[in-house]
């Protein structure tokens, strides 16, 4: 292969893996299988076949046929030629990441090979081509996004304190403790969420949901301020007695 390590971006593909071979004889078939990990797929064309493109050693006449199923795959040209040279890109692919579905680190591996010489040989060998793929961009970007999602709402909890001890002096002692107790959970929430990733999980594997946080700092904040706007009208009619 031409690299040996595919290295997943935000961009999300697709990202063209290269196969090349060389030889000392003539040759003009090959089989061998193609296994990808859970969550790599070959780009496929509008009636969804695996699209599979000629390199430089192929004419127009060589094809590729590929079992999805199996993953075997035979390549051969339909007028018996030769492939052009001793070295280089007999074919192409390109793959499409599902990042929620792929590992940290997996590998595409191609082997199985059989070669067809001149003569009509076949040639077996054992040698496995593996292409590392690399997801840790996806891994990091999520409990990234876990993490500054928590700090938001721990930021909307501490406005929520400032207002309380600044708008609603009267009742805020009433109301502070629940708030506190949002702060410890959420705290709770990011420590959880750092032992998930150090666990190795994928972030598609997390859950975090902050939406009963947001909600509870906007049902106390109204309580507060139905309390204290009770206490100031209440106040206001004993100075009318």
């Amino acid at each position: 292969v031409a690299a040996d390590l595919l290295t997943i971006t935000e961009n999300g593909g697709p990202y063209m893996v290269e196969v090349l071979l060389d030889n000392k004889i003539p040759v003009k078939g090959l089989q061998g299988t193609i296994s990808l990990p859970d969550g790599l797929s070959i780009k496929k064309d509008s009636k969804g076949y695996p699209i599979f493109i000629n390199g430089e050693r192929l004419t127009e006449s060589a094809s590729l046929d590929y079992n999805e199923k199996n993953g075997r795959f035979v390549l051969i040209d339909q007028t018996s030629t030769d492939f052009w040279g001793y070295g280089g890109v007999l074919f192409s692919f390109e793959v499409v990441p599902d990042e929620s579905k792929l590992a940290k680190t997996s590998e595409i591996a191609l082997g199985s090979f059989t070669i067809s010489t001149a003569n009509n040989a076949s040639v077996d060998f054992n040698q496995q081509l593996v292409v590392t793929v690399d997801n840790s961009a996806y891994f990091k970007a999520g409990f990234e996004k876990f993490l500054t999602d928590i700090e938001a709402v721990r930021q909307d909890c501490q406005d929520a304190m400032e207002t309380l001890q600044n708008h609603y002096k009267d009742v805020a002692a009433d109301y502070l403790p629940q708030l506190e107790e949002l702060l410890a959970n959420l705290d709770e929430e990011k420590n959880r969420i750092g032992q998930e990733q150090e666990a190795g999980k994928s972030p598609s594997e997390v859950e975090l949901n902050l939406e009963p946080y947001t909600e509870g700092i906007t049902l106390i904040l109204a309580d507060a301020r139905t309390a204290q706007s009770d206490i100031i009208y209440a106040n206001y009619e004993a100075t009318l007695r």
